[in-house]
């Protein structure tokens, strides 16, 4: 076996333990979330209380609609499809998510916030809130002013540890119009490991151990290899007591 092959072998088998060390990471669902149901034809729209919202809840009273803007007259762009969530006079939706709050994530909530143009209509503002069990976990209370008929991306991040309350309840997004103006658009929400999550020392022992597996295959086939010196020089405890002490911070 030649040191090349060994080494390839070595490299793949670590990349798959340390891959396999990190959770699962990626988008989580979030239902409806380009408000592109019920659809409408072009700058139609309808009140929530006449055309409920698939997968959002309307928990606070005011004027909320999904609809479909005429092209380039109230904005200059729609981020994502062709509706959007438009809102007056204090109005709040929710959803619910099925996945959970977890242990060691770092949770990225994006929404697309726009300032609609209407003849007499002032943009009053937004809050956008990231919620787990009921409890508020993240808010941005009004941080972006997007200019007349354009959009801004409002970020949320949270980051969870052993130590976080609510660990395990369902999480849940809130978007809130403070008053008249307001659309909503794009919520999308990202869910990665922690830096904090490191592989375990007994990972890379167990790692170890297999290369070492493959050094000694090497050696019988090959006697009279720098493989065979370099098995009488070091032993499977030693190596792994080495790599149990090394630090990652």
């Amino acid at each position: 076996m030649k040191i090349r092959s060994v080494l390839t072998a070595a490299s793949l088998c670590l990349s798959f333990l340390l891959l396999s060390e990190g959770a699962q990471a990626g988008l989580i669902p979030i239902g409806n979330a380009g408000f592109e149901q019920p659809a409408f034809g072009e700058n139609e729209w309808a009140y929530a209380t006449v055309a409920p919202i698939p997968s959002w809840t309307v928990s606070a009273p005011g004027v909320t609609a999904v609809w479909n803007p005429a092209d380039g007259v109230y904005y200059d762009m729609i981020p994502e499809g062709q509706q959007v969530l438009g809102m007056d006079g204090a109005s709040t939706v929710a959803q619910i998510l099925l996945d959970t709050l977890a242990q060691d994530m770092i949770y990225t909530l994006r929404v697309e916030v726009g300032n609609r143009q209407l003849a007499g209509e002032a943009y009053s503002g937004y809050r956008i809130q990231f919620m787990a069990g009921g409890a508020l976990i993240a808010e941005d209370n009004n941080s972006l002013f997007p200019p007349d008929r354009e959009w801004r991306t409002s970020e949320l991040q949270f980051i969870t540890n052993s130590n976080t309350t609510n660990l395990g309840t369902n999480l849940e997004v809130r978007l809130t119009a403070l008053g008249d103006g307001v659309s909503f658009d794009d919520a999308r929400l990202e869910a990665n490991s922690s830096p904090t999550q490191v592989p375990l020392p007994a990972t890379l022992a167990l790692f170890l151990t297999g290369l070492f597996a493959l050094f000694r295959i090497a050696a019988v086939r090959n006697p009279t290899s720098t493989f065979k010196h370099w098995e009488t020089v070091y032993s499977i405890p030693e190596i792994c007591q080495t790599s149990s002490r090394t630090t990652i911070a």
